[in-house]
């Protein structure tokens, strides 16, 4: 089967409190068949093939190397084996200790561990609960099954790569010899010489301003925060100080605002170095977007809240919301009881509360979601785009990657897939193309779902003025079998196996 492990014939899930006799076993083989033995039932089902694949896949991109901590007696009375048998008398273990009564995980695990844990006890609870186990043949089921799930993507070469920068045709830039840090903005990107002082260069290399600077955060929107003698300031692209260095903290700026500290006071300063203190009680202060800033304070009842303040400085909505998204388009999502809606700067709701979740809008539209599928609304409040996907990114330069099933693909304002669903994970566009991972793997592709740039790296950011960043997979470490029982999974992509060569009719039969 593509992409098993080239010896798998089962996964094991047992969930055993400390008596043998009250053990919870649940089988998985590979041919997709589901067995669950409880000490008051038994149940069986069938998965549809394609449903194992993705399970042994999820798998694939991890290296269950060990488990760390110490588990006494004191600890929670719960143990999860999840073990993988690759033939006869050969098999992997991994055991993770949970606290049963919250469901946590004591000590370390392994990246990825606690979400296949959380796919498989929604797999038994499914079992458990439901007498009817026909859907389980829908490849479909998986994507009920893991809905929420955040497997991480982990570097099956146990190290990261080297990052690089690179130009439109994916050539890496002579500005990646040098120990130089995001982001590459206004044409600038910073970098460090020998003696750890910062400077900036342009992509092709070219050095704009000698290093002199003790730390700096890049451009944006044409302005840099650079540090000089213990206290912050900013420059403009030429070099110039624009904005005296007396700040104890600063930031980038967003949407003609950066969020400072003068001494102990945290706060807000313009393009124009004008500065005004957070208001009163501010806990967390979010960057501004279309005009105005959220801020995280007290509501009147003593809950932490969110309310907004405009470029002076001024409250225009007291901390009232759960969450407070960013003004987009004049409305800005929120959320008050369990459900989101979109306000204007008055605190007057634009849309109702009525939605699962909700992003900000671009382009005018805005992703939202409900009873657990995702679509895009109007500012009218109305679906633009039915919800009928399992997740929805915002929209720019004209498409919206989305994921349909297991894969993502971008769909267009009308609604219509114009990249069919075939990546793992997706992007937004920009500079005219979007990052996407196929086989664990990231490269690029245009408008039209072209690869322009073959997926071959470990990480991709989007594009900014031409120039990308990215991260080279790192050699394979050697293998070393240890012995111990710690080293869990040595997980490789399967192989095909050769077709035997057909034996001739005259050929005496092999001797054992």
């Amino acid at each position: 089967m593509l992409k098993t492990l080239r010896r798998a014939s089962q996964i094991l899930h047992r969930i055993s409190p400390r008596l043998s006799a009250d053990e919870t076993v649940l089988t998985i083989d590979d041919d997709g068949a589901v067995k669950l033995r409880t000490p008051e039932t038994r149940q069986q089902a069938q998965l549809d093939k394609a449903v194992f694949a993705e399970l042994i896949e999820q798998l694939e991109q991890f290296r269950f190397k060990r488990v760390a901590g110490t588990y006494g007696d004191a600890m929670a009375e719960f143990v999860h084996d999840l073990e993988v048998y690759e033939g006869p008398g050969k098999k992997g273990r991994i055991t993770v200790r949970l606290n049963h009564e919250y469901g946590t995980l004591v000590g370390d695990a392994p990246p990825g561990i606690r979400e296949f844990l959380t796919l498989l006890d929604r797999l038994e609870r499914y079992m458990l609960e439901e007498g009817d186990n026909s859907y389980m043949t829908d490849e479909a089921f998986l994507d009920q099954l893991a809905h929420g799930i955040d497997f991480p993507y982990f570097n099956p070469n146990g190290r990261p790569g080297a990052l690089m920068l690179i130009d439109a045709s994916g050539a890496e830039l002579p500005s990646s010899n040098r120990e130089w840090q995001l982001p590459y903005a206004d044409g600038l990107i910073a970098f460090k010489d020998a003696d750890g002082q910062f400077g900036f260069m342009k992509a092709s290399g070219e050095v704009v301003m000698t290093p002199r600077y003790q730390l700096t955060y890049g451009f944006s929107e044409g302005l840099a925060p650079v540090k000089q003698g213990g206290k912050w300031g900013y420059i403009n692209t030429a070099g110039g100080l624009v904005i005296e260095a007396e700040l104890t903290a600063a930031s980038a700026f967003s949407d003609g605002m950066a969020e400072v500290s003068k001494g102990e006071t945290r706060g807000y300063i313009n393009r124009q170095g004008e500065f005004f203190a957070a208001p009163k009680g501010a806990r967390q202060l979010a960057p501004f977007s279309g005009g105005y800033g959220a801020y995280q304070a007290l509501s009147r009842i003593g809950e932490p809240a969110w309310g907004y303040i405009d470029r002076a400085g001024q409250v225009i909505i007291k901390p009232t919301y759960e969450y407070g998204g960013p003004f987009s388009e004049g409305v800005a999502p929120v959320l008050e009881e369990d459900r989101y809606g979109f306000i204007k700067p008055d605190g007057e709701y634009a849309i109702p509360p009525q939605f699962d979740s909700a992003g900000a809008f671009c382009q005018g539209l805005a992703a939202a979601s409900q009873d657990g599928r995702c679509g895009y609304v109007g500012p009218s409040g109305e679906w633009a785009i039915t919800p009928r996907f399992t997740v929805a990114h915002e929209f720019a330069e004209g498409l919206a990657a989305v994921k349909v099933g297991r894969r993502f693909g971008y769909i267009d304002r009308g609604g219509a897939m114009v990249i069919e669903p075939k990546y793992e994970l997706a992007e937004v566009f920009s500079d005219g193309r979007a990052a996407i991972r196929l086989e664990h793997r990231w490269g690029y592709v245009d408008a039209k779902g072209v690869l322009v740039i073959e997926p071959k790296y470990e990480s991709a950011r989007p594009y900014q003025s031409g120039v990308a960043c990215v991260r080279t997979f790192a050699e394979p470490p050697p293998l070393v079998a240890t012995g111990s029982s710690k080293v869990i999974i040595n997980l490789k992509r399967a192989e095909p196996e050769p077709e035997p060569a057909p034996a001739e009719a005259s050929a005496p039969p092999a001797k054992a």
